[in-house]
């Protein structure tokens, strides 16, 4: 498999995006959208509205039980909640694939509706994702942080040190 530069790790837990000074972001599974806080030094503090696609990865094993495995009813259902499969390239650089990639998350899943729609396609085809019989067959994310992930977005640094400041404090206060 190709090496990853540092340049592409660092940018992505920095963030690729250039906007400052986010401190929260507020979300919903009932929609598709975010509200981020921001507390601008210089305009204060305001929210915006955000889009995003809910998303979840899955391993292939799920296409076997998801409608009892009928590939038209699944393209059917797929289509009435705008849901998309993307198959994940899971091979190295010389076409073989690792017994461990092959048994992993080969699917990105994502909507352009809400996450509670990409649910109700899962348990509607008979895969609750929130069941523990079924949840080791995905990996699911908060919305906050699929959106930081598919927006490239990342929290102020400057506030993330105050309010790890601000906590570390108050547990010192506690204990003595």
């Amino acid at each position: 498999m190709s090496k990853v530069s540092f340049d592409v790790i660092e940018e992505f837990l920095e963030g690729r995006d250039p906007q400052k000074y986010i401190v929260s972001i507020e979300s919903n599974r009932d929609d598709n959208f975010v509200h981020l806080i921001v507390n601008d030094p210089e305009t204060g503090k305001r929210i915006e509205k955000h889009k995003y696609k809910p998303f979840l990865w899955m391993k292939h094993d799920v296409t076997k039980m998801l409608y009892n495995g009928n590939r038209r009813k699944i393209s059917e259902e797929a289509r009435k909640y705008d849901i998309r499969f993307k198959k994940l390239r899971t091979n190295s650089d010389d076409g073989t694939i690792p017994q461990r990639m092959d048994n992993g998350y080969k699917y990105l899943v994502q909507t352009r509706n809400s996450f509670s729609d990409l649910e109700r396609f899962f348990s509607r085809g008979g895969v609750n994702i929130r069941k523990e019989e079924f949840r080791t067959n995905f990996v699911i994310l908060s919305l906050d942080e699929q959106f930081l992930i598919q927006t490239g977005k990342d929290y102020s640094k400057e506030w993330m040190i105050i309010t790890m400041s601000i906590k570390c404090n108050l547990t010192l206060r506690q204990k003595v």
